[in-house]
């Protein structure tokens, strides 16, 4: 499934999630906060980063039809390990973790979202394994 199932499903009860358009360099999650949203980008570009020793180190960036939370945060109550800002004005659909856990109920948004999921948790791992193997140069 593609994120573009996902915001129709979303759009079909205007109570499940909120579309907002934020300008650049807006913080919506800080490092150390508790995540109680999920963001899906419908246009525009996300940064995530955490601070080390004053410094930003950017983990990834994240661009249209892409989903984004502190998974841990968002899933298990735990602060956020980094920050997600806007790197230009973007919209997002910013669906609550409180109407996410009822939705996981759901078997049509099951069937939406845990590929997405899926996918996510994919391209985090092979990001982790390239940080562990590959040299600076051969990530970018």
């Amino acid at each position: 499934m593609h994120i573009p199932d996902l915001h129709s499903f979303l759009k079909t009860d205007l109570h499940l999630s909120t579309e907002i358009t934020y300008p650049a360099k807006t913080i919506l999650l800080e490092e150390g906060k508790i995540s109680d949203k999920m963001f899906l980008v419908k246009k525009g570009a996300l940064r995530i980063f955490f601070y080390q020793d004053g410094k930003e180190l950017t983990l990834e960036f994240i661009t249209e039809n892409q989903a984004v939370s502190s998974f841990d945060s968002f899933l298990n109550g735990n602060p956020s390990d980094f920050v997600i800002e806007t790197l230009e004005s973007t919209t997002v659909y910013e669906l609550q973790a409180e109407t996410f856990h009822r939705l996981m109920e759901n078997e049509e948004f099951q069937h939406i979202f845990l590929p997405l999921f899926y996918k996510r948790f994919s391209e985090i791992n092979k990001r982790l394994i390239s940080f562990i193997r590959d040299s600076p140069q051969e990530r970018y």
